[in-house]
């Protein structure tokens, strides 16, 4: 997974000038080997399928892998609830990890003052 920060600025995210815009972004988007395999899933009858996910700035940087492994011929606001799940989860999880880091230190404190 990689990512940019377009600058709006820039002749390369404004309306076309010319033929063509100067690239930005990320320039091993995808292996052209790939798109250019007899049989592949991106091509069909000359269109291009790819799925691109665009501002997330807000979704936490652990959760892009799961958000691009759903299946993207989901509803998109059944990917959005997903990912909601999975936020909710990995939030639960962390917090009874860090809930069991705890009753460890208040065992190992309680050690210690018997030990005094």
């Amino acid at each position: 997974i990689d990512s940019f920060r377009p600058d709006i600025k820039s002749n390369s995210f404004q309306r076309p000038r010319s033929e063509m815009n100067i690239a930005s972004g990320i320039p091993k988007f995808f292996p052209l080997a790939m798109i250019q395999q007899e049989g592949n899933p991106y091509v069909r009858d000359d269109t291009m399928f790819i799925k691109i996910m665009v501002g997330f700035g807000d979704m936490p940087k652990t959760l892009l892998s799961h958000a691009l492994s759903l299946n993207p011929g989901l509803p998109m606001h059944i990917q959005q609830n997903k990912i909601k799940d999975e936020h909710k989860k990995r939030l639960l999880n962390k917090r009874k990890a860090s809930e069991a880091w705890n009753r460890v230190l208040c065992i190992q404190k309680e050690k210690h003052f018997k030990a005094t």
